[in-house]
Order: structure tokens, then sequence, then C-alpha cells
């Protein structure tokens, strides 16, 4: 076995580790929406999601102009994979837009989640 298998299977035993410090949350890749010329109407293209374990670090505000928060959010890189390819993340009920990433390693993947309140 080499040392890449070696972290991701110590990763993975980190995540369950942790037990109720990592949550369920849901990642959402919006599909867009595509236009019918002949109609003229708009169709939104389904999107699709993908359930993964996350670890949220503490909210912080980030604009004193607007009403934002901001979390850090630590993921699996073998659940979710790329992270630019989702939009929004879902915890508890509440869809939280995903910044830049600010770490991926091909191990785990941290991003900055935020929302306006």
């Amino acid at each position: 076995m080499g040392y890449a298998e070696l972290v991701r299977k110590n990763v993975k035993a980190a995540f369950n580790a942790v037990g109720n410090l990592a949550i369920d949350v849901t990642l959402v890749k919006s599909g867009g929406a595509s236009f019918d010329f002949n109609s003229g109407a708009s169709e939104d293209v389904t999107s699709s999601s993908v359930c993964a374990r996350a670890i949220i670090e503490g909210v912080k505000k980030t604009s004193e102009k607007r009403n934002v928060t901001s979390k850090e959010m630590m993921l699996n890189y073998e659940e979710v994979g790329d992270i630019t390819l989702f939009d929004e993340v879902i915890i508890d009920g509440t869809t939280w837009k995903i910044g830049n990433p600010i770490e991926d390693d091909g191990f785990t993947v941290k991003a900055e989640i935020y929302k306006e309140v």
C-alpha cells in the first residue's frame, strides 16, 4: 500500500472518529437554465447534489456594510471531488453559497461558505 492510499484511509477514519463534530451536508451543483427560442420560455435544468460529511468551523461576520456571515467547511476529497463544481451547500435546511477553495490537497478540501442574514 502506498502513502497516498494510507492517507486516504486515515482521512476517512478521522471523519468517522470525530463523531458528531462532522455533520451531514448536501452539496448542490446547479444545472443552470435553458431557453427555448421558439416559445420564448426558459426552463430550469435539473440540479444534482451530493451528500457528504463535513466539519464546520466557527461563524464570523465578514462585512460591516452588508450583513454577511461566513464559516469554513472541511470535507473528505474522496467523497466530493472537485468542490469548484458545486454552487451551494445545504446545512440543517439552510442554504449557504460556496466561496473559493481555501485549501485542496487531494485528501481534504477546505472552503469558505457564506450567506446573507
